[in-house]
């Protein structure tokens, strides 16, 4: 399990088994293969939130993580060669 706070990049593999949440009641590997049938590849960030309580405000972790995910798009870096 991916520790609170900590940004984790996963291959469609391990988002069908580990990551058990759901979009619309649509599981994320179906959105996950639908968006590799028409974009080809796909690479899935995560950010596990310290809290979960509906409605509560992102932490400054979270927020951290998402400068962290920014820094690293903006500077081009490759998802791919961090997927496990």
């Amino acid at each position: 399990m991916q520790a609170k706070d900590q940004v984790a990049v996963t291959v469609e593999a391990g988002v069908a088994t580990n990551m058990l949440f759901t979009a619309h009641s649509l599981p994320i590997s179906f959105l996950l293969k639908e968006l590799k049938s028409c974009c080809g590849s796909v690479v899935f960030l995560g950010i596990q939130p310290p809290q979960l309580e509906f409605m509560s405000p992102p932490t400054p972790a979270v927020h951290e993580a998402v400068e962290k995910i920014y820094g690293m798009l903006k500077a081009r870096s490759d998802f791919t060669a961090s997927a496990s």
